[in-house]
């Protein structure tokens, strides 16, 4: 079986993308997760590692799986829409 390697920024990139489909700013999701903006900041910039419970927190919050957000699954084409109005009708 081939290691999987683990990119950083990737899965930042991901999170940050997640994050802004669901409306949320770095300080409302530091908020919800009971952490500090900065290190939301750091996740997304990939320039720290999550463990693996803080990656099911986030999934969990972000309303997303966990592989979504590692990049071992492809994100549901439906998985949130950005606009507000677009949700609504």
């Amino acid at each position: 079986m081939p290691a999987v390697l683990v990119d950083e920024k990737a899965i930042g990139r991901r999170l940050r993308e997640f994050r802004e489909r669901r409306n949320l700013t770095q300080v409302k999701l530091a908020e919800r997760l009971g952490l500090d903006q900065t290190l939301i900041s750091a996740y997304e910039r990939g320039a720290i590692r999550m463990h693996a419970a803080l990656v099911a927190t986030f999934a969990k919050v972000l309303n997303a799986s966990a592989d979504e957000l590692l990049g071992l699954e492809k994100v549901k084409q439906n998985a949130v829409t950005k606009s507000r109005g677009l949700r609504a009708r």
